[in-house]
């Protein structure tokens, strides 16, 4: 018996760090989660304990702890990115991470402000280890009888996943089969099944299959309608998920044309996407162009911005396209490769438009030397033209500069569509490393707020006085009446702690940091207070419907909030919000905000599950691409 004492302390080790994680993650676990949890750990110490045997004596050790060491560094990883960014990494992004070692402040940060959880899987490394030191390595079994052990854990796995019928929209047979979702993944299966699922997505592509909701049969005119005249019928293909991907935007019910239509038709427009920024740093004195444009504009007073998989690119991905980022991957990059012809700058290709993007950061960062010219502008970044018009060597670079500087490449054009990456809000929010919260130190210094809100609200006031300039240079140009400029966040500002941000805002549900707005300025034009419930994704189709541009709605994962749609915010961990009440997928729990539909939440569920998988193989299959061939 003492042969199989290993294998069983492996087993129990990998058991219980799964059940520790996901309380620190979730405060919560599924009863049926624990029968998996207990698969995966017998699984998993079987597979390590015969790598392990291949090797005698000391090696044995080695070979032990090198694999044990591996397996909680992953957890130990995985505890501190899910408190960075509210999701867990795929493999994707620990292939392609490299930009984390400029985030080492802020880790620091984040490892300190949830010290006990890093030190409890700290603590889970040093048993395994010591246990493994002091173990006899000539006793184990024989490496034959753990591979049958092997084969039986996981068909009875895969007994337990596929035999029971379920009506449940994240039912395990449901996320290896129709979606992907890393977080319910962690929670269903374990964080080592669910890095291995994302493994093979990694390697070979997800399957997306579309679940059937109320389909929609009826026609709608292009008169009342955003909708084109679209042949789905007319895409000849074998491909059984874009044949669902057909079958499901067909039926969408396409978004009604209203007052707003065509508000800003034959305007210029200028978009912002603002690093890091939240709109609780607007205020009339410190920041009051801001301000200004906030009470001025259009005012989103549900709007959200929810952080997904890859932080600022996903942010940036939402605002230009309307679509859910894909899991496992990161979209925008992604986006090099495919035809979008919805983006601001495609959809205004053939009106005689300048168009222009600009960032203040690396240019080749994220591909946007790549992707910014696919999306139809003529790019312009640190690198490649920008650094002898601003002074790329602060970090961060100042949007001041930026947007000033830049203005003369287009403010003279009849008719332009500019693009902006801002990053003077960017972290590490400091004054000692952080040049643009030094630049406006003396502003803030008597603010009654931490020092890491001081600096955070510094270098925020350096994109109000580019806003302040771009202002004042429209007018000099008599082209403020014909311009529009929209500002959206990427995400919210997860370099401050939980207990820095509470500081500027209340936060008291997990939806609450991700409060946002967008701001919708033109002076031409008088705003007003829309209380929808709305995020990122439904940027693009209202700013086409304001703009009066001909586009096909049922083609954008997100909605014109303008219209009479219902309003719905979606989570990375597909939780959604809408005017009904929050629905928190982590735990399978509905807070009410009023009377709730029959099978409301189940509904919702298949929504939010069918949007995300449209966007996905939106993506991937480059489908704009096939609608435009017909």
């Amino acid at each position: 018996m003492n042969k199989y004492i290993k294998p069983i302390v492996f087993t129990l080790y990998i058991f219980i760090l799964n059940i520790v994680f996901s309380l620190l993650m979730f405060k919560h676990i599924y009863f049926s989660s624990i029968l998996f949890y207990f698969f995966e750990a017998v699984t998993v110490s079987l597979i390590l304990s015969i790598i392990s045997n291949l090797f005698k004596g000391k090696a044995n050790k080695i070979v032990s702890i090198i694999l044990f060491s591996i397996i909680t560094f992953l957890f130990i990883a995985q505890y501190v990115h899910y408190h960075f960014y509210d999701c867990f990494f795929s493999i994707f992004s620990l292939v392609n991470g490299g930009q984390v070692l400029a985030f080492i402040p802020a880790i620091v940060k984040i490892i300190i402000t949830n010290i006990l959880g890093f030190l409890l899987l700290f603590v889970f490394l040093a048993f395994i280890i010591g246990y493994i030191v002091k173990s006899k390595s000539d006793v184990k079994p024989k490496n034959s009888i753990l591979l049958t052990l092997l084969i039986i854990s996981l068909i009875i796995t895969n007994l337990c996943i596929f035999i029971p019928k379920s009506g449940n929209v994240y039912s395990r047979k449901n996320l290896l089969n129709v979606t992907n979702s890393e977080t319910k993944n962690v929670q269903s299966f374990g964080l080592i099944t669910s890095m291995a699922i994302d493994l093979e997505r990694f390697i070979f592509s997800p399957n997306y299959s579309l679940i059937d909701e109320n389909s929609n049969v009826d026609s709608y005119s292009m008169e009342k309608y955003n909708v084109l005249n679209i042949d789905f019928d007319s895409i000849k293909t074998d491909d059984i998920e874009i044949n669902s991907l057909n079958n499901y935007l067909r039926n969408r019910k396409p978004t009604n044309k209203n007052e707003y239509t065509g508000i800003f038709k034959g305007k210029n427009l200028i978009f912002i996407t603002a690093e890091s920024f939240s709109f609780s740093v607007i205020d009339k004195k410190l920041t009051p162009t801001l301000y200004k444009m906030t009470n001025e504009g259009f005012n989103f007073s549900n709007f959200y911005t929810p952080i997904y998989y890859a932080s600022t690119s996903d942010g940036e991905y939402t605002n230009l396209t309307g679509l859910l980022p894909k899991e496992g991957t990161w979209s925008y990059i992604a986006t090099k490769y495919n035809y979008f012809p919805y983006t601001y700058s495609n959809a205004f290709k053939d009106k005689n438009y300048s168009l222009n993007g600009y960032h203040n950061g690396a240019y080749k960062f994220y591909d946007r030397d790549e992707v910014m010219p696919n999306l139809g502008y003529n790019y312009k970044s640190c690198g490649n033209g920008l650094e002898k018009l601003i002074d790329c060597s602060l970090w961060p670079e100042s949007d001041e500069e930026m947007i000033t500087e830049t203005f003369k490449d287009y403010g003279n054009k009849d008719k332009f569509v500019t693009y902006y990456i801002s990053i003077s809000g960017h972290l590490n929010h400091n004054f000692k490393d952080n040049d643009m919260a030094i630049k406006h130190q003396d502003e803030v210094k008597d603010l009654k707020y931490s020092d890491s809100i001081k600096a955070y609200i510094a270098a925020n006031m350096d994109l109000d006085k580019a806003l302040e300039h771009l202002i004042d240079n429209l007018k000099k140009a008599n082209k403020l009446n014909d311009t529009v400029i929209v500002l959206a966040p990427d995400h919210f500002p997860y370099g401050l702690s939980h207990k820095e941000y509470s500081e500027l805002r209340t936060i008291n549900t997990i939806y609450d940091k991700h409060k946002s707005n967008v701001i919708i300025y033109n002076p031409s034009v008088k705003g007003k207070t829309i209380d929808k419930y709305a995020s990122n994704i439904d940027i693009l189709p209202t700013i086409l419907n304001m703009f009066g541009v001909s586009y096909d709605s049922r083609l954008l994962i997100g909605s014109d909030i303008m219209s009479d749609s219902e309003g719905i915010v979606i989570f990375n961990d597909r939780s959604f919000l809408t005017e009904y009440g929050f629905y928190d997928e982590r735990v399978s729990k509905f807070t009410s905000f009023k009377k709730v539909p029959d099978n409301y939440i189940k509904d919702k569920q298949k929504e939010v599950l069918n949007k995300y998988n449209a966007s996905g193989l939106i993506l991937e299959k480059n489908y704009y691409e096939k609608i435009k061939a017909n």
